[in-house]
């Protein structure tokens, strides 16, 4: 059988592991390339680093796929970014060959371009979606008939081009049982910890030496991009840290900053430590050392139960984003997302150890008891 083309996109470092995975194992006889945007904090250093270990055929690092709805206010830039996503422009010049399918979780500006440029060299190119994390088998898919996907179907349909939702049959996970979704589940073999190659990829790519690895706080924070992304300029989760520490104590937090933070010093204030590992994905940190003894506590990051499967032993976890004072529809959408995932973290894990707290007084109840 000939050897398919695949191009996978990767806007996040769990993205990049599950492309990783889904090459040594479904994808393993086939030509795989991949495209890592500069989504993340040091992007390009493990992109590089990919690219050395050749793992992948080729691999592609691309700038500007970050820039957000404000990065394109001017009219200059609004023309620029409408005729890159419909005609095949000089973001995607690294395009060497036609491909037979297009991977990608993320559906935004740079994933419309990407498959056009890609339609336009295999007018029978398919598309597929893959998992980022539990939290991924709970995105609504009538998100296309938000006003945002209405305007691409329209500008599409009136130009007689092909649309990236039409050609979206698959998605591709590690548990195909939990996808309650309007596309076809396709297995991935299950991540294994003790499956010593994978490991050593990803330590290698992330730069990870376990005996280095401090985590000597008893209670760790994931820190999301609420504050910064979501709702900007709010400090809902500032708040919520801070809460946590007057709880606590600053002497028993450490926060971990998410790959994308680009205020390094936001909690600084608190007297808390931060993680010096931040820009390292966490799952990769859990496949080497165990949290067993540890607390973990987060808002709105999926990190804390992407690999909850995979690993033997168990941490207790709280999530906070039913103390967020402000329920404006966007949280609302994530808080929805995260209900419907924790309700099934016992099926995955035999455990009742993901704990969501709704207000002040129930936390400072759960984590007195550990002091």
């Amino acid at each position: 059988m000939d050897k398919r083309r695949i191009i996978c996109l990767c806007t996040t470092y769990f993205q990049l592991i599950t492309a990783i995975q889904m090459r040594r194992t479904l994808f393993s006889e086939d030509y795989f390339d991949i495209v890592i945007t500069d989504g993340s904090n040091k992007a390009q250093q493990y992109s590089e680093k990919l690219r050395e270990m050749k793992i992948f055929d080729e691999v592609f690092f691309v700038t500007r796929a970050r820039d957000s709805q404000e990065g394109f206010s001017s009219i200059g830039s609004k023309i620029s970014r409408f005729c890159n996503y419909f005609v095949k422009g000089s973001y995607v010049s690294y395009l060497k060959h036609p491909y037979d399918l297009f991977l990608s979780y993320s559906f935004y500006w740079y994933s419309f371009m990407l498959f056009n440029a890609l339609e336009q060299d295999n007018h029978n190119i398919k598309v597929a979606k893959y998992e980022e994390g539990l939290i991924s088998y709970y995105v609504d898919d009538h998100r296309f008939e938000y006003d945002y996907f209405l305007k691409i179907r329209k500008i599409k349909r009136f130009l007689h081009q092909p649309l990236m939702f039409d050609r979206h049959k698959d998605f591709y996970c590690f548990y195909p049982d939990f996808y309650e979704g309007n596309l076809n589940p396709v297995r991935i073999p299950a991540i294994d910890r003790e499956d010593r190659e994978f490991r050593d990829i990803l330590c290698t790519m992330f730069d990870v030496d376990p005996d280095k690895l401090r985590y000597d706080k008893k209670f760790i924070y994931f820190a999301s991009m609420l504050d910064t992304e979501i709702i900007p300029d709010k400090r809902e989760e500032f708040g919520i840290v801070k809460d946590i520490v007057e709880i606590v104590g600053k002497e028993n937090v450490m926060v971990k900053l998410h790959p994308r933070e680009s205020d390094p010093q936001r909690f600084s204030e608190l007297g808390v430590t931060i993680d010096e590992n931040s820009d390292i994905p966490f799952e990769v940190v859990q496949l080497v050392r165990d949290f067993s003894d540890n607390v973990f506590i987060t808002c709105l990051s999926g990190s804390v139960i992407n690999f909850a499967s995979v690993l033997p032993e168990r941490t207790k976890t709280y999530l906070t984003y039913g103390m967020l004072p402000e329920k404006i529809e966007v949280i609302e959408t994530f808080c929805n997302m995260y209900d419907k995932t924790i309700a099934n973290m016992e099926k995955v894990t035999g455990s009742r150890d993901y704990i969501v707290l709704n207000s002040k007084e129930e936390m400072k109840k759960e984590l007195e008891g550990y002091l």
